[in-house]
């Protein structure tokens, strides 16, 4: 597909000409995979979609996977559904890498998915909508809920997000990001985008920040969002310190690219000021400790401290602190080696 198909007419209506290729990397996920394939089924179609198309993308699993997912797969009516296996590097990124060549130029849309989450009945139909109405719409990503457990079936899911303050905090500056058409932490867990973009994951572990760059920086007149109506849903991690430390050394790997030209400010302040984060705070409380002592004397030094210390009573400042050290030991891990793009997700 050429890329003077979506930017040279006025824009599709909703629904109107767009086929979906849905693509499920994993690798081990017996547990998981048929509840995310019910999860599909239950998403309504939009209206006139001319086709939708699926590929679940094994990695040499060594459980059931395979299996399982080739039986949910035959029962999905409306659907083009099939299982394969990578047949590309091992990893993600060789998966997705798998699903795109599978997929051709046969679709409009690429929805890259993982195994472990579960989407709102309305998800896809609100990303096919978001690429019919704004033609310059690149790419999109989804709208997170994180749970502290999911169900076994897709069907029973209910109750409230397990969403703390930092979580709430980091989605409100994905809003705003969004509502400029400039969101840089898109969601890998459910993130889409034109497939005549020519958008392919590289080596970097951090594969959804790896295709959000590359559309920045060779299509730079592309919007980038957060569809609000494409909720998926996440379990908390059993393991949430090692993911945290793996995201991190995926963040850093990343940096090269952030810090290539071209890309803006947005760009810039993330390719230099989270890295050096847990730096940047030490030195500022030192600073201010040592200035109030200079200035107050014992008294207001240890007012501050106090205040510190009361601080560390609210759970958004524990977590804002347990991310620094691990940005820290993430620099240290890199540092030492550079941690492979291959995957495994840890279960409870």
């Amino acid at each position: 597909m050429a890329e003077a198909r979506s930017r040279g007419t006025p824009g599709l209506k909703q629904g109107e000409g767009i086929c979906l290729g849905v693509i499920i990397p994993c690798r081990n996920e017996a547990r998981v995979i048929a509840r995310r394939l019910e999860s599909l089924k239950l998403n309504g179609l939009p209206e006139g979609l001319v086709r939708a198309q699926l590929v679940v993308v094994d990695d040499g699993s060594s459980d059931e996977t395979k299996k399982i997912a080739s039986e949910v797969c035959q029962g999905m009516v409306g659907w083009s559904a099939e299982v394969i296996s990578n047949t590309d590097r091992k990893g993600k990124n060789g998966a997705v890498r798998t699903g795109l060549d599978h997929f051709g130029s046969q679709v409009d849309v690429v929805v890259l998915t993982d195994a472990d989450v579960i989407t709102n009945a309305n998800a896809l139909a609100a990303l096919a909508a978001a690429f019919s109405g704004e033609p310059e719409l690149g790419m999109a990503t989804g709208v997170q809920r994180l749970h502290e457990a999911l169900p076994a079936a897709a069907a029973e899911l209910c109750g409230e997000a397990a969403m703390g303050l930092y979580d709430s905090w980091t989605r409100s500056v994905r809003r705003f990001e969004s509502r400029r058409g400039r969101l840089f932490s898109v969601h890998g867990q459910l993130l889409a985008w034109r497939a005549d973009l020519g958008l392919t994951p590289g080596d970097l572990a951090a594969d959804d920040l790896d295709l959000m760059l590359q559309l920045r920086s060779r299509h730079p007149g592309r919007t980038v969002r957060m569809i609000e109506g494409a909720v998926f849903h996440e379990e908390r991690s059993p393991a949430r310190s090692d993911q945290d430390l793996r995201r991190a050394r995926a963040f850093l790997q990343a940096l090269p690219k952030m810090r290539a030209s071209g890309l803006g400010v947005q760009a810039w302040f993330y390719g230099r000021v989270p890295a050096l984060a847990p730096v940047i705070s030490a030195a500022s409380f030192f600073g201010v400790a040592l200035s109030l002592g200079l200035v107050g004397g014992v008294r207001m030094l240890s007012i501050f401290v106090a205040l510190s210390a009361l601080g560390l009573l609210h759970p958004a400042i524990r977590r804002l602190l347990s991310l620094l050290v691990v940005i820290e030991r993430a620099r240290r891990a890199e540092r030492a080696e550079s941690m492979s793009a291959s995957w495994e997700t840890a279960r409870a």
